[in-house]
């Protein structure tokens, strides 16, 4: 699991957008007890701040070297920002809720890959196919089956292809080419559970 930290969301932003980032840190940090000593001066990042409204008012209304007075000191407030955001991992070590209070943005944790419940894979062979079942709680073993296609509407023309401890079964001297259908049903000390819905493949 990756460590939840500062996310650096602000430097895409617009300055105007960025400004009002700035003032919420500002107001976040200054009385937050979590954060005491930070690693950059909450009034020199004021400071920052305060002299890129001037300065931008400046640029609005023609000010040319205004305009790239202003890039200069974003670029220096964002540096700011960068290493306050290092005290802020340091201090919160993770924490979504303490991040959170400083103002920053928190990355998330990605969410986990949802694996599919039951895959039909091509094998090694020619002829060959993979089935793999996602693993059923208190399964002591896996029926398979197949058919050739089209999908029939009586089940007693499915064909076994075996019954298997693991959710992994391989199936072998299909015909090249073949569409067919497979699917699995778990085996639990109740009894057989329902078929999976099943998916069709061509043979290699």
């Amino acid at each position: 699991m990756k460590k939840t930290q500062v996310l650096l969301d602000f430097i895409p932003m617009s300055l105007v957008m960025f400004i009002d980032f700035c003032l919420s840190i500002i107001d976040s940090m200054k009385t937050n007890p979590k954060f005491p000593t930070p690693d950059v001066s909450i009034s020199d990042i004021e400071t920052l701040i305060n002299n890129i409204k001037v300065t931008h008012i400046k640029a609005l209304k023609g000010d040319k070297e205004a305009k790239e007075e202003v890039i200069i000191l974003r670029e220096e407030l964002e540096e700011l920002l960068k290493i306050n955001a290092l005290y802020v991992n340091r201090i919160a070590k993770g924490n979504e809720a303490i991040i959170a209070s400083s103002g920053y943005h928190a990355s998330k944790q990605p969410s986990p890959a949802n694996r599919p419940e039951f895959r039909v894979m091509v094998g090694a062979e020619e002829g060959s196919i993979v089935l793999i079942r996602k693993a059923v709680k208190g399964a002591g073993a896996y029926a398979w089956q197949y058919v050739l296609s089209p999908l029939p509407d009586d089940d007693k023309l499915w064909i076994y292809a075996g019954i298997s401890t693991q959710a992994k079964c391989v199936i072998q001297n299909l015909d090249s080419a073949g569409k067919y259908w497979f699917r699995v049903a778990a085996v639990v000390p109740q009894g057989v559970l329902p078929w999976c819905e099943p998916i069709m493949k061509v043979v290699p």
